[in-house]
């Protein structure tokens, strides 16, 4: 990941921990990530394979959405077979480890 400095990080995310090589990174803010400009973001499967973003037509090369859009790209399958009160409350987003946990995937057009 790169800062508007140009700095280069690297974000690493397990079933287990999530570590960065920036030393200002925190769990209990995750707004600072805003500033970041993601590059190059792969999945690693636990036979070793890597899987990228397929990205959309007209999706943008660098935005800080390609996490989630990578884990959805993977999970596809499974977030489709959850029954819509299991779709209803499933954990989105959460600003901060304080903060209130943000829930629902719905559907649209």
């Amino acid at each position: 990941m790169v800062n508007q400095k140009e700095q280069e990080f690297e974000l690493v995310i397990t079933a287990d921990n999530i570590t960065s090589t920036d030393k200002e990174f925190t769990m209990n803010n995750l707004r600072l990530g805003d500033c970041y400009r993601a590059e190059d973001i792969v999945f690693i499967n636990k036979d070793g394979e890597k899987i990228g973003r397929d990205r959309e037509k007209g999706e943008h090369r660098s935005s800080n959405q390609k996490v989630p859009r990578l884990a959805c790209q993977i999970f596809e399958k499974q977030l489709q077979a959850l029954s819509d009160k299991e779709k209803e409350d499933f954990p989105v987003c959460r600003y901060s480890l304080t903060s209130e946990v943000i829930r629902g995937i719905f559907p649209s057009k």
